[in-house]
C-alpha cells in the first residue's frame, strides 16, 4: 500500500542580496524556494512476508521554522557528511552575515527521518532511496545534492552524534535504487531503523533564478522502498 500524503511544493522567489551562512561558512544567492509540508508527511503499511506487518514513514524533521522566516529554502555551500554536527545543530537556519542590520534567519536545507519498523523478525532487509527527481532545467540538476546519514540518539529534532553515510554527488537524479540505507542488514520485531535524507541547492556566485537553463529553481521528489526479505515491499513519496 502507498500513502502519498503532504506532497508540497517549491515556488521560486527572487531574493535580493547574496547571504553569507554562518552555520556553513559559505553563500547563499539570490534565490529562495517555499516548500510546504504537513506533520507526518508519509505513512504507508502491508504485510510483509513473514505475515509480520511492515511499517514506514518519511516526516519533515523540522515541519515548521525554529527561528527563520519560513521554510523557503536559500542555496548553500560546503554541506557534507563532515560538518553535519554543526549544520544540524543550528536547525539548518542562518543569518545574513553579509548586512550586520540584518538579523533575520534563513533556510538552508531540508531534512527528512525515514522510519521503517516490521512487527517480526526479517534476515535481511532494504530501504532504499529508490528515486529522487527535480524540474529544475538539464544543465542546473548538479547544484541539488543530498546527504544520508544516521543518529541513534535523534530525539524530537535534536541530533547529538550524527553519523553521514552518503553524500549525494553529480546529478540529483536517483532513478535506479542503487543507495540503500539499511544495506541489507536483519531487522528485529517491533525495533524502528532511523534514517536522515537532507536536501540542499548548493550555491554559486551567480543569481541560480535567471530563468530557462540557468534556473536552478523547481521541485523535487523523491521515495523510499522498505523491502523485506522474501520480497514484501512498501513504498512512501514525498516532494516539496
Amino acid at each position: 500500500m502507498e500513502n502519498k500524503n503532504g506532497q508540497g511544493i517549491f515556488l521560486g522567489v527572487v531574493g535580493v542580496a547574496t547571504l553569507i551562512v554562518a552555520i556553513i561558512g559559505a553563500t547563499f544567492a539570490f534565490f529562495s524556494a517555499q516548500a510546504q509540508s504537513n506533520n507526518g508527511d508519509i505513512s504507508g503499511q502491508t504485510l510483509g512476508g513473514q505475515g509480520a506487518m511492515l511499517t514506514l514513514s518519511v516526516e519533515k524533521v523540522w515541519d515548521r521554522p525554529t527561528a527563520a522566516s519560513s521554510l523557503d529554502l536559500v542555496p548553500a555551500a560546503n554541506i557534507s557528511t563532515s560538518n553535519l554536527n554543526k549544520v544540524l545543530s543550528a536547525k539548518c537556519e542562518s543569518t545574513a552575515t553579509t548586512n550586520e542590520n540584518d538579523t533575520t534567519k534563513y533556510t538552508g536545507c531540508h531534512v527528512y527521518r525515514i522510519t521503517a519498523t516490521s512487527k517480526g523478525d526479517i534476515a535481511g532487509a532494504n530501504v532504499k532511496l529508490t528515486s529522487l527527481t527535480n524540474t529544475a532545467p538539464t544543465a542546473q540538476k548538479s547544484m541539488w545534492k543530498w546527504i544520508a546519514f544516521t543518529d541513534d540518539a535523534e530525539a524530537s529534532g535534536t541530533f547529538s552524534s550524527p553519523a553521514g553515510i552518503a553524500d549525494g554527488t553529480g546529478q540529483f537524479e536517483v532513478e535506479d535504487g542503487t543507495f540503500d540505507f539499511n544495506k541489507g542488514a536483519a531487522m528485529t520485531a517491533n525495533t524502528p531503523k532511523k534514517y536522515f535524507l537532507l536536501i540542499y541547492l548548493e550555491n554559486e556566485q551567480n543569481d541560480q533564478s535567471q530563468g530557462a537553463t540557468k534556473d536552478a529553481t523547481g521541485s523535487y521528489t523523491g521515495t523510499i522502498t522498505f523491502t523485506a526479505a522474501g520480497g514484501s515491499e512498501i513504498k512512501a513519496t514525498f516532494s516539496a
